[in-house]
């Protein structure tokens, strides 16, 4: 792997570039580096391989006709970019709507002979840049965009040929929403009206970083054209204002002196995460410039872990889940609804593993703040400040594709505590657990006598935050 010049001189840094296809070196420097070009004399056919290799292709919405983009393959997940020779703003591919793809592959046939470049702006950087006043703003704003889809658009987009299937489908999709994320869609003749409510600082997909990725940008300042339907999508805050345009622009103001311009060479290919970095292009006049784009779903190399806050319709979820496991556990029937669901479901945060079926696997709650359920059941000096509890672990195998079920979900739990601060968390574990631990040598002080808040002999037990991450 090597650094080139891949981007504009005066840009604040450079792009990785590597030299290989190779799979795993390409898909491990995505998620360290969050974008990356390949030079490497690939063609069309390295590039959908690799592609398919490292994701699931979708096939874009504005592909159901030819005047946005054309379709170059067969099953219509490989396409031109946005047509048109206008210079485009900064935007997060498909941030108006669920689904939105994870990761973006260009593939540059024939570059234009002046400007045309892609344009790449980090959102994690971006947002840190951020006077403290916007940040916060930000931070907290909600995003609704309102749109209509004809049945083109919606048939390409879900994969359907008719609304009772794209009702199905619709259903399907919010449930898999993240927390942030909600949808509100319905049929008005044959056109799909929809309103799909997020956030405007998002998690990115590696790392779980912060990051201002969104379409804001681009629909303020970005005139109408035949490429760009612009109306079709109109963004709004959560109250239904409008977003400070004196804010935005300020925001447009730090994302131009953060902008990297990617200078082309034929055959190159680039690819970022689209939910750190938003992309462009510069304006050019050359008809001859082709580039051609895939974008999807990274496939899972391991079990998918959300950490989530209150969601009702995931906490109902989780409930059953708990319920479902904790029958099968042995343990006392009496003590069921107790264990299954109480109020504090309500204030805390849930760390959720699926499996491949998007069905839950493990998961186990935080909770922080001047409350805790475990002070009910013993009384100890816990350390609010550092600390937070744990509790509520339910897991239904041990194993995932090879990895260990409790140590995935607790590691995830320890390195979002630990990225806010917490350094250790407090728990009760029962006597079984206990043992298990014990053996498996995991470090852990106890600091109560055998207890039965749920019918079953328990300690209280503290787990530092970093041990466990490095265990």
């Amino acid at each position: 792997m090597t650094t080139s010049p891949a981007i504009a001189p005066n840009s604040f840094a450079q792009l990785t570039t590597l030299s290989t296809c190779d799979p795993r070196v390409v898909s491990d420097s995505l998620k360290k580096h969050g974008a990356l070009v390949i030079r490497a004399a690939t063609s069309l056919s390295d590039f959908e391989g690799l592609s398919d290799q490292l994701m699931t292709p979708m096939v874009h919405h504005s592909t159901s006709t030819t005047i946005e983009r054309d379709v170059v393959n067969a099953d219509g997940t490989t396409s031109t970019v946005n047509k048109g020779m206008d210079y485009i703003p900064l935007h997060r591919e498909g941030s108006y709507a669920p689904g939105c793809p994870d990761m973006l592959m260009l593939y540059c046939v024939r570059p234009a002979d002046a400007g045309g470049e892609t344009t790449l702006c980090d959102g994690v950087e971006l947002l840190n840049s951020l006077p403290s006043h916007i940040r916060d703003f930000v931070d907290e704003a909600i995003v609704k965009w309102s749109w209509s889809a004809t049945p083109e658009r919606w048939m390409a987009t879900l994969g359907v040929d008719s609304k009772d299937a794209a009702v199905a489908k619709l259903d399907q999709i919010k449930l898999r929403l993240p927390s942030w994320e909600k949808l509100d869609a319905s049929f008005n003749g044959d056109v799909l009206d929809g309103v799909f409510q997020t956030r405007c600082v998002i998690p990115t997909k590696w790392g779980n970083h912060r990051s201002f990725c969104n379409s804001l940008l681009i629909y303020h300042y970005r005139a109408a054209t035949a490429f760009y339907p612009k109306h079709s999508y109109t963004p709004a805050m959560g109250d239904g204002s409008a977003f400070p345009p004196d804010l935005l622009e300020e925001i447009a103001g730090y994302a131009k002196t953060m902008t990297r311009s990617v200078y082309w060479n034929e055959n190159d290919i680039l690819l970022f995460d689209n939910s750190r970095y938003m992309h462009g292009r510069t304006g050019f006049t050359d008809t001859q410039r082709r580039i051609l784009v895939r974008m999807g779903h990274a496939k899972a190399e391991k079990p998918l872990i959300r950490i989530s806050e209150y969601d009702p319709e995931l906490v109902d979820e989780i409930v059953r889940f708990r319920r479902e496991t904790y029958a099968n556990s042995g343990r006392d029937p009496g003590q069921l609804d107790d264990w299954c669901s109480d109020d504090f479901d309500r204030t805390a945060t849930h760390v959720v593993m699926y499996n491949d079926e998007e069905k839950i696997i493990g998961v186990v709650r935080i909770i922080d703040g001047e409350k805790w359920t475990i002070e009910d059941y013993y009384d100890y000096d816990y350390d609010k400040l550092n600390g937070v509890e744990f509790g509520r672990l339910a897991i239904s195998k041990p194993s995932h594709n090879g990895k260990r079920v409790l140590s995935e979900l607790i590691k995830a739990a320890c390195r979002y505590c630990e990225a806010r601060g917490k350094t250790h968390f407090y728990g009760f574990v029962i006597a079984r657990l206990r043992r298990e631990l014990q053996r498996l040598g995991v470090p852990f002080e106890v600091f109560s006598p055998a207890l039965a808040p749920m019918g079953e002999d328990s300690f209280l037990v503290r787990f530092r935050v970093d041990e466990l991450i490095r265990f």
